[in-house]
């Protein structure tokens, strides 16, 4: 029997050296999952939003240091970063939040975004590098063959 093997522009993006994640960067299925992951997540901060203020206004409602209010915020909080946690190793693999940030949470800001934000602003960027890089080359082949067969026609 015979086989074909196609090239399915798979492509490997390492987070840190740490993860890395296989996909193709032209697939439309796959920008769709990070955009169902950012709304996901935007709603998991949302819902969460009134806890962690409230957990806050407590802990600032007291003149000296209540730590069974201080450990209440801490659970808001580690709690939160579980779930935003949970929705992008669905998204990018099973282990990928422990492997590349750690302990860290994936809320801490860096330059101004959460973590999470620039996981997937990097991955989005990189779809778009690669559309136009797809689209240049495939106005190439286009040039290419139709100017092949304008010859032919030509005969």
């Amino acid at each position: 029997m015979q086989q074909i093997n196609l090239d399915l522009g798979t492509k490997e993006v390492s987070f840190n050296g740490k993860f890395s994640v296989f996909f193709n960067p032209d697939d439309v299925n796959f920008l769709q999952r990070i955009l169902s992951t950012y709304s996901a997540m935007l709603k998991i901060h949302e819902e969460d939003r009134s806890k962690g203020e409230a957990a806050v206004d407590a802990v600032q409602a007291t003149e000296e240091v209540d730590l069974s209010k201080v450990d209440a915020l801490l659970e808001v909080i580690d709690a939160h970063d579980a779930k935003l946690r949970a929705e992008l190793d669905k998204l990018l693999g099973e282990g990928f939040c422990e492997a590349v940030f750690g302990d860290v949470s994936i809320s801490a800001r860096s330059g101004g975004e959460p973590l999470w934000v620039k996981v997937l602003t990097a991955l989005t960027d990189q779809m778009n590098e690669n559309v136009l890089r797809e689209n240049a080359e495939q106005a190439k082949l286009i040039k290419k063959y139709t100017a092949k067969y304008r010859k032919k026609g030509r005969r």
